[in-house]
């Protein structure tokens, strides 16, 4: 940790500087070194702009492989600050979770071990299940389509997130109506899984109206609705975490990555068994050491699906600041690139000034709407009278503009219509005098 510095700002990362100091990179393993090299040149080369940042990675989701894939859920982003949060083992943000079961759903398809997928849970974080939302109704669509794709699967594992902060792993088997909730903090935090606990029931109606199949006597009718939904099994029995951790993803993505291995040694004759594998016993060491492995495999599917340029997740498209962030407004996610958190992106904070990212001109050379400061200041510089100012958003700037535009043309017409009636009031009086 970076102790306080006197403009106020606690850092855990200086800007220019590795993700992982001298004495942390020994704790690093197969790729994480080369991922760190990768992000440090190129925040290197981000700070000699005139608008430095950090780096941020754009995924693109497979357009055939049954996950969301709609704008704009079909671009996320994985930012400077979740690379770092991986490294050193601190609460993972979602877009980190959604490639990881992205990339387990892809090794699924290609492999295609028995009774298992993992589906994409763009859409379960608590804020895009809103009743009467757009998100919502499209999270019940995907689920219900996803589970009539795989309706010979007995298991499809879904990642979720209550309340947008913690994550828990939900166990679906619609054959007998059963949803089972992976949650390692259950003993110390609980957790409202209201809304999503609605969207899955949802989900199973539409299942079973488009030909879902059931196990005998598999269907549940709620006591509450006596309408089909999942039995929710909310505390079922897993591997809790300390009281003070906040590494519920890391527990999600131990879960899932354990599903599909057992998956595949069940596919295995069972000469190939690994039995202590099959056992599902661990201790701590075992623990640390698969979370270990989780950091090594995220920084691999980065490394080679992400950044690089023939990856099966490249986003080849280079996407401006402005675009990141309007996409993910539109995903609902309230990040920013300019400060985070405990993060200070630059050596000095930006000042007020440069936040203004729109600019009218209400008097100068040319009147209007700018986006760049220095075609502003063109038209306000050494112009008598000039106005103009900045505002934070386009709609606003455009907005203020058109207002301008209005009160200028009322103006205008009041102006027009006290000259006619001087005039008449001129002639009148001559032709009666």
């Amino acid at each position: 940790m970076v102790p306080p510095t006197p403009d106020g700002l606690p850092r855990c990362h200086e800007a220019g500087k590795p993700i992982l100091s001298k004495d942390m990179e020994h704790l690093a393993s197969g790729p994480m070194l080369p991922l760190q090299h990768t992000i440090h040149y190129l925040e290197g080369t981000l700070l000699k702009e005139k608008d430095p940042n950090y780096p941020v990675f754009s995924v693109k989701v497979p357009s055939d492989q049954n996950f969301v894939n709609e704008d704009p859920a079909d671009i996320f982003f994985i930012a400077f600050e979740d690379v770092f949060n991986l490294f050193h083992s601190k609460r993972l943000d979602y877009n980190l979770v959604r490639l990881y079961a992205i990339n387990l759903q892809m090794k699924i398809n290609r492999e295609r071990p028995r009774h298992i997928a993992v589906a994409d849970p763009y859409y379960m974080r608590d804020s895009q299940l809103q009743d009467g939302s757009k998100t919502r109704t499209k999270a019940v669509r995907y689920l219900q389509n996803f589970m009539l794709m795989y309706k010979e699967s007995n298991t499809i594992l879904l990642p979720v997130f209550p309340e947008d902060k913690y994550c828990t792993l939900i166990i679906l088997d619609p054959k007998w109506s059963l949803a089972q909730y992976f949650d390692s903090s259950s003993t110390t935090t609980k957790k409202d899984y209201k809304r999503i606990r609605g969207v899955l029931d949802e989900a199973i109606l539409g299942y079973a109206k488009n030909g879902g199949t059931f196990d005998k006597n598999g269907q549940y009718i709620r006591p509450d609705t006596k309408k089909l939904g999942f039995k929710h099994v909310i505390d079922f029995p897993c591997i809790k975490q300390p009281a003070s951790s906040i590494k519920e993803a890391f527990y999600v993505l131990h879960h899932l990555k354990g599903f599909v291995e057992d998956a595949e040694m069940m596919s295995l004759p069972p000469s190939k068994l690994d039995p202590i594998k099959m056992s599902g016993e661990i201790n701590d060491d075992d623990l640390r050491e698969d979370f270990h492995r989780i950091q090594v495999k995220l920084s691999e599917i980065i490394l080679q699906d992400v950044s690089n340029a023939s990856g099966l997740l490249h986003a080849a498209r280079a996407m401006t600041k402005r675009d990141i962030e309007e996409r993910l407004h539109r995903q609902g996610d309230g990040r920013t690139w300019t400060t985070k958190g405990l993060y200070k992106p630059f050596p000095e904070p930006l000042k007020k000034k440069s936040q203004m990212t729109y600019y009218v001109v209400f008097e100068g050379r040319v009147p209007g709407v700018y986006e760049e400061w220095e075609e502003c200041k063109k038209q306000v510089h050494k112009f008598s009278g000039n106005c103009y100012k900045g505002y934070p958003t386009r709609h606003e700037a455009v907005a203020k503009w058109r207002a301008h535009q209005a009160n200028k043309s009322k103006m205008k017409t009041f102006l027009v219509l006290s000259l006619l009636l001087t005039i008449v009031a001129a002639v009148l009086y001559f032709i009666l005098v």
